[in-house]
């Protein structure tokens, strides 16, 4: 979490392998080895993506598609041939009921020249599209913006479940039934969040605000983070959503950096439950 600019998006394109290196563009990353079955692999790599979605910021969704045919569509192409035509229908028809869109089931999606779904709805369909695969980490970038408060912590509570190891959601009992499937819950979640409201921020387990790049905390949510800077003389007014706090505490006062619990290796260990994904060693992300 953190204000516009503070280098959210780009740890989790970091994180996910969608950011490297890039000499022309002047970004350096700079990671430590991971190993997978032995083999030195990076986050970039087919070994790890296949068990990863990400959800961007901006929706990319087919317009002239209803919505269940952009989930069957999208589950066609990236499961594997032995999910049979029954299979994927299930999948999409469950996922719809988890995300609240059976009623626009064969509605279009709709696009600037075209009007189709709400935006609300465009938000819970590109999160629908990543779970069609039923990832073991995934990423959301901003994925409550532009929600109203109902559609928002309907997209939390979705998260909690596939967190908590729901296996009444999205299509569990078609996954079951493959071998190799049925050992993906609980999902993994690293979302970036602007300003959620105060339910939502209490939702949340583990928090990384950020400030320019930098982390000014780490750990868990609620009380203790706002213990976190009451400690330092930001006392929390009563009545006050505390997420809105923290964003305007860093943007009004030089904050003290405070040493993190190894932020890096402490979110990428989050990602070692992919298949026999283990951390090496120490990692710094960007130099």
């Amino acid at each position: 979490m953190g204000g516009s600019g503070s280098g959210k998006t780009t740890l989790l394109n970091v994180l996910s392998g969608r950011l490297t290196t890039n000499s022309r563009k002047k970004i350096h990353v700079e990671m430590d080895k991971y190993t997978f079955d032995s083999k030195v692999i990076n986050p970039g790599s087919s070994a790890v993506q296949k068990y990863i979605a990400y959800a961007e910021q901006e929706d990319k969704l087919i317009a002239t598609a209803t919505v269940k045919e952009a989930l069957v569509f999208s589950a066609r192409l990236r499961l594997p041939r032995e999910f049979t035509d029954q299979d994927i229908e299930n999948i999409a028809l469950s996922l719809m009921e988890d995300l609240q869109l059976s009623h626009r089931a064969d509605s279009l999606i709709g696009g600037p020249r075209k009007r189709g779904i709400s935006g609300g709805e465009k938000r819970r369909m590109s999160l629908a599209l990543e779970l069609v695969t039923r990832p073991t980490t995934l990423f959301l970038d901003e994925i409550t913006s532009g929600l109203d408060s109902f559609s928002a912590s309907v997209v939390m509570e979705l998260c909690k479940k596939l967190t908590r190891g729901s296996k009444t959601m999205g299509g569990s009992q078609v996954f079951n039934a493959y071998e190799g499937w049925d050992n993906r819950l609980p999902t993994t979640i690293l979302m970036t969040i602007h300003q959620p409201s105060s339910i939502l921020f209490e939702m949340i387990d583990d928090i990384i605000i950020l400030q320019k790049g930098r982390a000014v905390y780490q750990g868990p949510s609620g009380r203790a983070a706002m213990d976190f800077f009451e400690e330092r003389g930001y006392a929390l007014p009563a009545q006050y959503n505390p997420a809105v706090r923290s964003i305007l505490i860093m943007r009004s006062r030089p904050v003290i950096y405070v040493a993190c619990s190894d932020l890096t290796s402490g979110i990428i260990s989050l990602l070692c439950r992919i298949g026999s994904l283990k951390l090496h060693k120490r990692t710094t992300l960007i130099n």
